[in-house]
């Protein structure tokens, strides 16, 4: 029998018949993570030339393997024919308090109020009062008392973001250690955060004072985050007389033109401005990162631009024709929207309560759907008159920038019953999505993504995205596309092993876009990046894995995954007390060695002489028939 112990890496310490080369009661539980998935299937395959009769198994089932699942391991030793037979160590219930996910926005701006949402578990605290803090780099932003149940409870804590603090800090958030908790590894919980203290400039250029224009104003208006000026083409003139907020005529130079960070487009006709003008619009955006929203109307966006080059930068197919939307119809968010800014509420029901209450419609522009590469975030679903789901708010790189086309301008009618807190939340989103990454500077014609990497945890899974465009800023081609994951530094601050390469995979439909994903086996900080030339026109992350010791964020002893993993595996679950059971469900298997010796006949007289008594006959038969 030999003989292993895991944590976050596989270890032989010997035979027992033999002796262990590490005593048992020496074994020290220091490991701050459990690959236990990745060991059994290391320790069966160090034996692939040996019959495995089968594993016995001594662990709390608290494993870290994100990218190994372990009922996955325990099928694939059925596969094998080697049974898993496993005993749980460990308190299924140990008295404890942790903080288990957050939510909270990574970029914030002064005097910004932020609301962050947090869910605290608790055992055998059910009644008491424990007061939950929020700190930022330390210093303490926000605390309440909160009363411990034994199911988990999510707790929202608001705060005033202070000012005089740009650029990257640091947001924890803690609850004290506990009389008589196994762990307080999980008693707190941290995020990077980017304060941004610049506000985003917006160019709002609009027909008629239509409805929507009317309350998005305001809006605009009153978010401290904005630096808004109005262009007003069929309104009052004076206007630009009496208020530095209101312009007479679109910038004629190129600076002033280039100045603003969003430029909102309403209904007005594309003759309004001259082909210079359009030409800087799509500069801004292509080669300067800044982005463009057309809110469309029912007289002149976008039906009369389809001549222009704003045509080509849209992420929708609009045509020349309009449609009449059935009062009955009312938009609905897309699965993308709903992780993203068409989530309106907290609550999803109540975000799509927000959405039914859009209506009715009336005359809308007929598109012929979304571009290839865009991204629908809330649509119409099909009808008698549409085969197809109409694309009411999508969105699309373009360059360096972002379009959005917003599809109607009744989305005011959200404010019914409900206050214009989500018809505010839309907007407001919608215009720090489109803008912020302008600002921040991070805008490239190659951009590297990922989901979470600001709390990665060693074995977690990374999801990588990289949005590719060409010299000419046109989505590349190619069934994949690779970039580097350079190891900065270790712990010690040396440098650590050569860059390694991550293949993504071209995403089917979405031109230019690559995803893919990696694993991180080894704390320390990383830099994810472009290889090659392409590094000079993309964007880098920085990535640092954590030394949190993941053992103590999950404490129990995980009983109902190691009895399924036992019964998967054809195996068994066994207490400590069923012990004496161990010899009759492991049974060994027997080896069968096959011996394969080479015999040369022609090195032996026996088969010549038989060979040439069969050709004389042959010939003899031949002569008494008279065929020779």
């Amino acid at each position: 029998m030999h003989v292993f112990s895991f944590g976050e890496r596989l270890e032989d310490i010997g035979n027992a018949g033999g002796g262990l080369r590490v005593p048992a009661e020496a074994v020290e539980p220091t490991g701050k993570a459990t690959f236990g998935a990745h060991a059994i299937r290391e320790a069966v395959g160090a034996f692939s030339s040996d019959p495995v009769a089968g594993v016995v198994l001594l662990t709390d089932g608290a494993f870290n393997d994100e990218d190994m699942p372990a009922l996955g391991v325990a099928g694939w030793l059925r596969e094998q024919g080697v049974p898993l037979v496993v005993t749980g160590l460990g308190l299924q219930s140990p008295t404890d308090v942790g903080l288990r996910s957050l939510i909270v926005q990574d970029v914030m701006f002064p005097k910004d109020l932020v609301t962050a949402r947090l869910q605290v578990a608790a055992r055998g605290y059910g009644g008491e009062k424990v007061p939950v803090t929020a700190l930022l780099d330390g210093v303490e932003v926000a605390k309440r008392s909160i009363e411990l149940a034994d199911d988990p409870q999510f707790v929202e804590l608001t705060f005033r973001v202070p000012e005089g603090k740009g650029g990257q800090h640091r947001l924890t958030f803690e609850v004290p250690a506990q009389r008589g908790e196994v762990s307080v590894e999980n008693n707190r919980i941290e995020k990077p955060v980017r304060i941004v203290d610049q506000k985003i400039k917006v160019l709002f250029v609009e027909g008629r004072p239509r409805w929507e224009y009317r309350y998005l104003r305001v809006l605009l208006q009153r978010d401290p985050r904005l630096d808004v000026q109005f262009l007003m083409t069929q309104g009052d003139a004076d206007l630009a007389l009496g208020s530095k907020e209101y312009l007479a005529r679109y910038p004629e130079s190129a600076e002033d033109a280039f100045s603003y960070d969003l430029v909102i487009l309403g209904d007005v006709p594309s003759w309004y401005f001259n082909r210079a003008q359009l030409d800087r619009i799509a500069e801004l955006v292509r080669d300067r990162g800044g982005s463009l929203l057309m809110l469309s109307g029912e007289q002149y966006a976008p039906v009369s631009y389809l001549d222009t080059p704003l045509a080509d930068m849209l992420p929708v197919r609009a045509t020349r024709e309009y449609v009449q939307i059935p009062g009955s119809v009312f938009p609905v968010a897309t699965p993308a929207g709903k992780r993203s800014l068409a989530l309106l509420a907290d609550s999803p029901a109540q975000s799509d309560e927000a959405w039914s209450l859009v209506r009715p419609l009336h005359r809308m522009a007929r598109l012929d759907g979304a571009k290839p590469g865009a991204t629908v975030l809330v649509e119409l679903p099909e009808g008698p008159s549409r085969p197809e789901p109409y694309p009411l708010v999508a969105w699309q790189y373009f360059g360096m920038g972002k379009v959005m086309y917003v599809g109607t301008d009744q989305l005011w009618r959200m404010r019914f019953k409900l206050g214009d807190r989500h018809h505010s939340r839309f907007w407001g989103q919608a215009a720090q999505f489109l803008a912020l990454s302008r600002l921040l500077g991070e805008n490239k014609r190659i951009r590297i993504e990922s989901d979470g990497a600001d709390q990665v945890r060693v074995g977690q899974r990374v999801e990588i995205h990289a949005n590719v465009l060409d010299p000419s800023y046109q989505p590349v081609s190619g069934d994949s596309y690779v970039v580097d994951l350079v190891p900065a530094a270790s712990p010690g601050g040396d440098t650590m092993a050569e860059p390694l390469a991550v293949t993504l995979a071209a995403v089917p439909g979405s031109p230019g876009l690559f995803q893919g994903s990696h694993v991180f086996r080894d704390q320390g900080q990383y830099v994810l990046k472009a290889r090659g030339e392409d590094a000079r026109f993309a964007n880098s992350l920085d990535i640092v894995v954590s030394t949190a010791d993941l053992e103590g964020l999950e404490p129990a002893m995980q009983e109902p995954l190691l009895r399924k993993m036992a019964a998967v595996s054809g195996g068994r679950y066994l207490s400590v007390r069923e012990w004496p059971a161990l010899p009759g469900v492991i049974h060994a298997r027997q080896r069968v060695l096959v011996e394969s010796r080479e015999i040369d006949l022609w090195d032996r007289w026996p088969p010549f002489v038989v060979l040439l008594l069969a050709a004389g006959a042959e010939w003899l038969l031949r002569r008494r028939l008279n065929l020779v």
